[in-house]
């Protein structure tokens, strides 16, 4: 009996110690987006326990992310824009992961629209704040993947060609 409540403590100790993305990545964050079409923007992300909020303030639109999977440190859900229906793709599956200190790579894959997007997010505080650095490091990330923007695909929750 004693054996059996120490081992479900310790249990719970380790489920509670292992941090979800989320929660390391908590915060907001900033970047620029390249698209597989050759089209760029800027983007805004809060990132919270259980829901993203998105924003692409030069596109006018924005709305949230729903978490689907956190798995291996990585987290992929879907975006779902809420404004700017007109200026944005509805809907579309996103997939983040580390990527170095204070930065998360992102992706989107719009559900049968034949676009994709990447991105590096940098937390508040790091931002550059230009535009063309922070569009170089999205494109460079990409690069270090052996990727190309064109041959990004989503199907259920596996990248291809990333």
């Amino acid at each position: 009996m004693f054996r059996t409540v120490i081992f479900a403590l310790l249990l719970a100790a380790t489920a509670q110690a292992a941090p979800l993305f989320t929660s390391a990545y908590a915060g907001n964050w900033r970047g620029v987006g390249l698209q597989s079409d050759g089209s760029d923007w800027d983007m805004q992300v809060t990132l919270g326990p259980t829901l993203g909020m998105v924003r692409y303030p030069n596109l006018n639109c924005g709305g949230q992310w729903h978490y689907s999977d956190v798995a291996s440190g990585s987290l992929s859900g879907i975006e779902t824009i809420d404004y700017g229906l007109e200026n944005c793709i509805e809907t579309g599956q996103v997939y983040l992961e580390p990527f170095a200190e204070n930065r998360i790579f992102f992706m989107w894959c719009g559900a049968g629209e034949g676009v994709s997007a990447v991105a590096v997010l940098e937390r508040d505080g790091f931002f550059p704040g230009d535009y063309a650095a922070q569009r170089a490091a999205s494109a460079a990330a990409l690069a270090a993947r052996g990727a190309a923007l064109e041959n990004i695909t989503c199907a259920g929750n596996k990248w291809l060609g990333v």
